[in-house]
C-alpha cells in the first residue's frame, strides 16, 4: 500500500492511533476540530512553534538509516527547549506535517516513531495537528503549550549590563556532530564513541527542561534564552 493510496486520512489514522490521550488536562484530543485543554489554576499557558524544512534545516540524506525517526524526534525536542528556556513544563501538543506524494509509508511510520519517541521523553500529548500535500520535500510544524506558575517565566528581555552569562551543556557538539556526518556520506572520518556521541547531539538533541525549572523556581537567573541557534547568533 503506498502513501497516494492511504491518503491524508489514512495519515492521519496511522497518527490517532499511536498517540492516544492520558494527561487529565486534555478533554478532547485528536480527530476533531480543535483540542479542548484545561488550564491548571494558578498558572500561566506557555505557546511555541517551530518549523522544520527539508533541505533548510535537515537534509534526509546525511541521516544515518531511519532518517525520518531523527528528524521527527528532533522536531519535537526543538520546541519543548523553548518551553524549558522560560521555565516551563511542555504540555501539550499540535503536529502539521507536508510530504511529497513520493514519500513513502515507512518513512511514515519512522517520523511517526520519532515524535512518539520524543513525546514519550519530555511528557508532551500530541493533541491534534494538521497534514498536507508537499510539491516538494517536507515540511513539520511543532506547536507545544506548556505552562509555568504565575508570573514566574523568565524573558529574554532581563539581561543587564554586566550579567554573567552561563551555559549548560557544551557548546559545538550539534555542529561537529552534522560535519561528522556530513564526512561519512563522503566516505570520510572515522568512527568512535566520541563521535557517535557528538552525532547522537546533533540527531537527538537534549531539552533543558529541569535545569529551566530550578533556576524559574528559584529566580536564579535575569534571563533565559534557547540558542539552537547558536550562541553568537542568539547572544546579543
Amino acid at each position: 500500500m503506498s502513501l497516494d493510496e492511504i491518503g491524508e486520512f489514512g495519515i492521519i489514522q496511522r497518527i490517532r492511533k499511536r498517540f492516544q490521550t492520558y494527561s487529565k488536562s486534555t478533554i478532547l484530543g485528536i480527530g476533531d476540530d480543535s483540542a479542548v485543554l484545561r488550564a491548571r489554576k494558578g498558572s500561566m499557558l506557555l505557546l511555541t512553534s517551530d518549523m522544520f524544512i527539508e533541505g533548510i534545516h535537515f537534509e534526509p540524506s546525511l541521516y544515518p538509516e531511519n532518517a525520518y525517526y531523527y528528524i521527527g524526534y528532533k522536531a519535537i525536542a526543538s520546541s519543548v527547549s523553548d518551553i524549558a528556556a522560560m521555565g516551563g513544563i511542555p504540555l501539550h501538543s499540535a503536529v502539521s506535517v507536508a510530504v511529497p506524494i513520493k514519500f513513502s509509508l515507512s518513512d511514515i511510520d519512522h517520523l511517526i516513531d520519532g515524535m512518539e519517541y520524543g513525546c514519550k521523553d519530555f511528557r508532551v500529548e500530541i493533541a491534534g495537528g494538521d497534514t498536507a500535500r508537499s510539491p516538494a520535500g517536507v515540511v513539520i510544524n511543532v506547536c507545544i503549550t506548556g505552562e509555568i506558575e504565575d508570573s514566574l517565566y523568565i524573558k529574554r528581555s532581563g539581561a543587564s549590563v554586566s550579567d554573567v552569562i552561563f551555559v549548560t551543556g557544551t557548546l559545538g557538539d550539534s555542529a561537529m556532530g552534522l560535519e561528522i556526518l556530513k564526512k561519512r556520506v563522503k566516505g570520510q572520518g572515522v568512527r568512535g564513541k566520541g563521535e557517535e556521541f557528538l552525532i547522537r547531539r546533533h540527531l537527538m538533541p537534549q531539552p533543558r527542561i529541569k535545569e529551566g525549572r530550578t533556576i524559574a523556581l528559584n529566580r536564579l537567573a535575569t534571563s533565559m534564552i534557547d540558542i539552537s541557534d547558536g550562541l553568537s547568533s542568539d547572544l546579543w
